[in-house]
């Protein structure tokens, strides 16, 4: 191998070294979709928050406590659902659940929903925080408002 061949192999492997080892680690960090413990609030939430990406409005309905479900009926909830801007989740979205608040029956997700928008230097960020109510019945944890993807339903709406 010539002097110039191997000077650039010198320099070439540990740069791809270096850019492998990068990709590893954001793969390996960055965030994926979360696991909850079966029966648990949180994961009452991911599968309320699955059928509504899914636009399975049917089993949403059924993610909502019977109080909750008295204020509409499958039918108008369905028919709000299918009509709301809300309908699918943004990708440039993300729902944290943060702290849960349990109360025996009971319990409080404390959501923080994250929004991007542009890229590189022109990267935008917000968020909020928001809490969902849930309520044991029939030993499964049931969503206790109406919602709309993550937005609770306007009091215009509900009886």
């Amino acid at each position: 191998m010539t002097r110039p061949a191997r000077s650039v192999l010198i320099i070439a492997v540990p740069v791809l070294v270096l850019v492998a080892g990068a990709v590893i680690t954001v793969l390996i960090l960055s965030p994926g979709e979360s696991h909850f413990a079966p029966g648990s609030p949180e994961a009452a939430f991911q599968q309320y928050l699955d059928a509504y990406e899914a636009r399975d409005f049917s089993s949403v309905y059924g993610s909502f406590s019977a109080e909750a479900q008295r204020q509409l009926s499958v039918d108008e909830y369905m028919t709000r659902a299918r009509s709301s801007a809300n309908v699918s989740f943004d990708d440039n979205q993300r729902i944290l659940i943060g702290r849960v608040e349990h109360h025996g029956s009971t319990a409080i997700l404390h959501l923080t929903i994250e929004h991007s928008s542009g890229s590189g230097l022109r990267l935008n960020r917000s968020s909020y925080e928001q809490t969902v109510p849930l309520v044991q019945e029939d030993g499964a944890w049931k969503i206790d408002e109406l919602l709309l993807g993550i937005y609770p339903l306007p009091p215009e709406f509900a009886r």
